[in-house]
Protein backbone atom coordinates (compact mmCIF):
# COMPACT_ATOMS: atom_id res chain seq x y z
CA UNK A 1 0.00 0.00 0.00
CA UNK A 2 1.33 3.59 -0.79
CA UNK A 3 -0.10 6.94 0.58
CA UNK A 4 -2.80 7.44 2.55
CA UNK A 5 -4.35 3.61 2.36
CA UNK A 6 -6.42 1.98 5.05
CA UNK A 7 -8.22 -1.57 5.68
CA UNK A 8 -11.26 -1.74 7.44
CA UNK A 9 -13.79 -4.55 9.68
CA UNK A 10 -16.69 -6.06 7.67
CA UNK A 11 -18.12 -9.50 8.32
CA UNK A 12 -19.37 -9.69 4.82
CA UNK A 13 -15.69 -9.30 3.38
CA UNK A 14 -13.17 -12.13 2.92
CA UNK A 15 -11.36 -12.86 6.54
CA UNK A 16 -13.31 -9.67 7.86
CA UNK A 17 -11.03 -7.21 6.31
CA UNK A 18 -11.27 -4.83 3.28
CA UNK A 19 -9.19 -2.11 1.22
CA UNK A 20 -11.09 1.05 2.47
CA UNK A 21 -11.77 3.36 -0.46
CA UNK A 22 -8.35 5.25 -1.88
CA UNK A 23 -8.49 8.78 -2.35
CA UNK A 24 -7.52 10.06 -5.62
CA UNK A 25 -4.18 11.65 -6.13
CA UNK A 26 -1.95 12.99 -8.65
CA UNK A 27 0.67 10.32 -9.85
CA UNK A 28 -0.62 7.16 -8.13
CA UNK A 29 0.11 8.50 -4.32
CA UNK A 30 -2.40 6.74 -3.03
CA UNK A 31 -2.51 3.10 -4.53
CA UNK A 32 -2.56 -0.52 -3.69
CA UNK A 33 -0.21 -2.84 -5.16
CA UNK A 34 -0.04 -6.30 -6.16
CA UNK A 35 3.34 -8.06 -6.84
CA UNK A 36 2.32 -11.34 -9.50
CA UNK A 37 4.87 -13.72 -10.16
CA UNK A 38 3.71 -14.62 -13.95
CA UNK A 39 4.52 -17.96 -14.75
CA UNK A 40 3.91 -16.92 -18.46
CA UNK A 41 3.58 -14.27 -20.67
CA UNK A 42 0.18 -13.66 -21.87
CA UNK A 43 -3.41 -12.59 -20.76
CA UNK A 44 -4.34 -12.29 -17.73
CA UNK A 45 -7.94 -12.39 -15.70
CA UNK A 46 -7.90 -9.93 -12.33
CA UNK A 47 -11.14 -10.70 -10.34
CA UNK A 48 -11.67 -7.94 -8.40
CA UNK A 49 -14.33 -8.00 -6.04
CA UNK A 50 -15.27 -4.38 -4.73
CA UNK A 51 -18.08 -2.44 -3.31
CA UNK A 52 -19.71 1.20 -3.25
CA UNK A 53 -22.81 2.52 -2.00
CA UNK A 54 -21.86 6.35 -2.93
CA UNK A 55 -24.69 8.73 -4.18
CA UNK A 56 -24.24 12.19 -5.10
CA UNK A 57 -26.56 15.09 -4.92
CA UNK A 58 -30.46 14.59 -4.64
CA UNK A 59 -33.54 13.80 -6.49
CA UNK A 60 -37.19 13.36 -5.66
CA UNK A 61 -37.31 9.95 -7.00
CA UNK A 62 -34.34 8.83 -8.51
CA UNK A 63 -31.13 7.65 -6.94
CA UNK A 64 -27.89 9.39 -7.58
CA UNK A 65 -25.93 6.69 -8.23
CA UNK A 66 -21.92 6.99 -8.73
CA UNK A 67 -20.16 4.06 -10.59
CA UNK A 68 -16.66 4.67 -9.82
CA UNK A 69 -13.41 3.69 -11.38
CA UNK A 70 -10.04 2.23 -11.00
CA UNK A 71 -7.12 3.15 -12.93
CA UNK A 72 -4.87 0.00 -13.31
CA UNK A 73 -1.53 -0.41 -14.40
CA UNK A 74 1.11 -2.72 -15.07
CA UNK A 75 4.72 -2.40 -14.37
CA UNK A 76 4.43 1.35 -15.34
CA UNK A 77 3.72 0.84 -18.65
CA UNK A 78 0.23 1.85 -19.55
CA UNK A 79 -2.95 2.61 -17.26
CA UNK A 80 -6.35 2.01 -17.62
CA UNK A 81 -9.67 3.07 -15.90
CA UNK A 82 -12.01 0.28 -15.82
CA UNK A 83 -15.43 1.43 -13.96
CA UNK A 84 -17.33 -0.55 -11.53
CA UNK A 85 -20.93 -0.41 -11.12
CA UNK A 86 -22.35 1.02 -7.84
CA UNK A 87 -23.43 -2.14 -5.17
CA UNK A 88 -25.78 0.28 -3.07
CA UNK A 89 -23.86 -1.03 0.09
CA UNK A 90 -20.54 -1.21 1.70
CA UNK A 91 -21.41 -4.49 2.55
CA UNK A 92 -22.15 -6.04 -0.80
CA UNK A 93 -19.15 -7.11 -2.41
CA UNK A 94 -19.70 -7.73 -6.62
CA UNK A 95 -17.19 -9.13 -8.74
CA UNK A 96 -16.23 -7.56 -11.90
CA UNK A 97 -13.38 -9.28 -14.79
CA UNK A 98 -10.43 -7.02 -15.76
CA UNK A 99 -8.32 -8.14 -18.22
CA UNK A 100 -4.58 -7.60 -17.87
CA UNK A 101 -1.24 -8.37 -20.55
CA UNK A 102 1.27 -9.97 -18.05
CA UNK A 103 4.89 -10.85 -18.86
CA UNK A 104 6.83 -13.82 -17.39
CA UNK A 105 7.94 -13.10 -14.28
CA UNK A 106 7.83 -10.02 -12.23
CA UNK A 107 4.30 -7.77 -12.82
CA UNK A 108 3.47 -5.23 -10.10
CA UNK A 109 -0.30 -4.17 -10.42
CA UNK A 110 -1.17 -0.82 -9.37
CA UNK A 111 -4.50 0.36 -8.30
CA UNK A 112 -5.87 3.93 -7.57
CA UNK A 113 -7.74 6.96 -9.01
CA UNK A 114 -5.99 9.42 -11.00
CA UNK A 115 -9.09 11.56 -11.31
CA UNK A 116 -8.02 14.33 -8.59
CA UNK A 117 -10.53 16.85 -8.97
CA UNK A 118 -13.51 17.82 -6.89
CA UNK A 119 -16.60 17.94 -8.33
CA UNK A 120 -19.89 20.23 -7.61
CA UNK A 121 -23.25 20.07 -8.63
CA UNK A 122 -26.53 21.34 -7.63
CA UNK A 123 -27.34 25.34 -7.40
CA UNK A 124 -24.67 26.83 -6.04
CA UNK A 125 -22.52 23.71 -5.98
CA UNK A 126 -23.90 22.60 -2.53
CA UNK A 127 -23.23 19.04 -2.85
CA UNK A 128 -18.96 17.81 -3.46
CA UNK A 129 -18.28 14.89 -4.98
CA UNK A 130 -14.41 13.71 -4.03
CA UNK A 131 -13.13 10.84 -5.96
CA UNK A 132 -12.00 7.40 -4.42
CA UNK A 133 -11.74 3.98 -5.81
CA UNK A 134 -14.59 1.50 -4.93
CA UNK A 135 -13.37 -0.39 -1.50
CA UNK A 136 -11.86 -3.75 -2.27
CA UNK A 137 -12.57 -7.25 -0.82
CA UNK A 138 -9.85 -9.66 -2.50
CA UNK A 139 -8.78 -10.42 -5.96
CA UNK A 140 -8.03 -13.35 -7.87
CA UNK A 141 -5.75 -13.52 -10.47
CA UNK A 142 -5.26 -16.60 -13.42
CA UNK A 143 -4.58 -16.85 -17.16
CA UNK A 144 -6.62 -15.90 -19.71
CA UNK A 145 -4.94 -16.72 -23.15
CA UNK A 146 -1.32 -17.62 -23.28
CA UNK A 147 -0.59 -15.22 -26.53
CA UNK A 148 -0.82 -11.21 -26.58
CA UNK A 149 -4.24 -10.12 -26.16
CA UNK A 150 -5.97 -8.87 -29.45
CA UNK A 151 -9.58 -7.66 -28.97
CA UNK A 152 -10.04 -6.68 -32.84
CA UNK A 153 -9.07 -10.60 -33.24
CA UNK A 154 -11.56 -11.81 -30.47
CA UNK A 155 -14.48 -10.01 -31.81
CA UNK A 156 -17.02 -11.56 -34.63
CA UNK A 157 -20.13 -10.40 -35.74
CA UNK A 158 -23.22 -12.47 -36.19
CA UNK A 159 -23.52 -11.49 -40.31
CA UNK A 160 -20.78 -13.97 -40.81
CA UNK A 161 -22.84 -16.46 -39.53
CA UNK A 162 -26.32 -15.56 -41.46
CA UNK A 163 -27.35 -17.16 -44.78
Amino acid sequence: MIGAVETASNSQASNSTYVKEIKASENAENALVIDYNAPEDGVYQLVVYQSNKELFGSHAYNAQMIDRFVTISVNDDYEENVYFRNTYSVDSFRSQCVKLQLKKGANEIKLYNNDYRVHKNGVNGVNTCVNYTPNFDKFELTLFMNKAYNPEAMQFHLSQYLL
